[in-house]
């Protein structure tokens, strides 16, 4: 080979590398791995945790009117509901601790709700409040709650706690016009970043972790490499990106497109799947809109190591906890 082809080929590779969507466009699944990280690329900065910045913009949402919700204690102390799953959450097995209501299975605190939500909480009477169940209404309209059998009822803001005698049967209705119209309270907002690899610790992940997150919204499969949401949890609008190779800088994401909370409240939350497709995690970075578990929106940004065995993901995720 020539001394001037050689130059030739050198320069080539180089211009391919500083300009790299001019070689291999198109593709989507380059191979390139790019592991999301707060702060960097674009991405928000974790420093946020545990606190809400300013005060973040809301969004504007509809309330609908839902089906009466009907709870039965039977003849032995069991809890049986019947709701629409998209205005209810269960929160899981709750006990007091004096007048603090914590998990059952973790002794966490059960967090205070934002305006424009109700904690129902149902206790069999004669526990001495061990043995609750909670629910999280997501509606800032008016409440009916007929309650047929024996009662002792108590009201604090936004949670209503009943201790119920076997028998009974509680039906909870919406009665009231829309809530105020305008932009929502301010949310917590919580960061986090998950190692999801065949050496990562991680085969369950809870998006909502630092903020007194109580279930999994993320499986992983360490054998065959399969990520998908659980408990309920659900993605949408789906955006895919291959990683950009930087001749001066690496590997590092391109512009995205980051969604807001009224983005995945708007799809999550009224066309969100439960599943991944087997074409959706086919790029070297995935941005999806996630419905988590407990009901909260957010983002996740998703790195992908196709060489590893099994595939394996880097999940960087934005969620506002309401």
């Amino acid at each position: 080979m020539s001394t001037g082809r050689r130059i030739y080929l050198i320069v080539l590779a180089v211009l391919c590398l500083v300009l790299a969507s001019a070689c291999g466009e198109g593709s989507l699944d380059t191979g390139e791995v790019v592991k999301p990280h707060a702060g960097n690329d674009g991405l928000p900065d974790n420093r946020t945790n545990d606190k809400a910045p300013g005060r973040p913009k809301g969004y504007f949402s509809f309330e609908p009117i839902f089906a009466p919700l009907k709870l039965t204690v039977d003849t032995d102390g069991n809890i049986t509901v019947g709701f629409d799953s998209h205005l209810m959450t269960a929160l899981g097995e709750i006990e007091f601790g004096g007048d603090i209501a914590v998990y059952s299975k973790d002794r966490r605190e059960v967090p205070s709700q934002a305006f424009d939500a109700t904690q129902l909480i149902v206790c069999e009477a004669g526990s001495g409040r061990k043995d609750c169940h909670g629910y999280q209404i997501h509606t800032g309209r008016k409440l009916s709650i007929d309650m047929d059998g024996k009662f002792h009822e108590t009201v604090e803001a936004n949670r209503i706690t009943i201790d119920a005698q076997p028998g009974s049967r509680i039906v909870v209705t919406d009665v009231g016009g829309p809530p105020r119209t305008g932009a929502r309270p301010a949310a917590l907002i919580d960061i986090e970043e998950f190692d999801l690899s065949e050496l990562g610790p991680n085969t369950e992940i809870d998006l909502e972790k630092s903020l007194a997150g109580f279930a999994a919204d993320f499986s992983y499969d360490h054998v065959t490499g399969e990520l998908r949401p659980i408990n309920g949890a659900r993605i949408a609008r789906i955006n895919k990106y291959k990683g950009e190779t930087h001749y001066f800088q690496g590997t590092g994401m391109p512009k995205m497109d980051l969604p807001s909370e009224l983005d995945c409240a708007q799809t999550a939350g009224q066309q969100g799947k439960p599943a991944f497709d087997s074409t959706d995690l086919t790029a070297d970075i995935v941005v999806a809109c996630v419905g988590t578990a407990e009901d909260d929106f957010g983002y996740v940004v998703i790195g992908r190591d196709r060489a590893k065995r099994p595939t394996a993901y880097y999940v960087y995720s934005y969620v506002w906890v309401r």
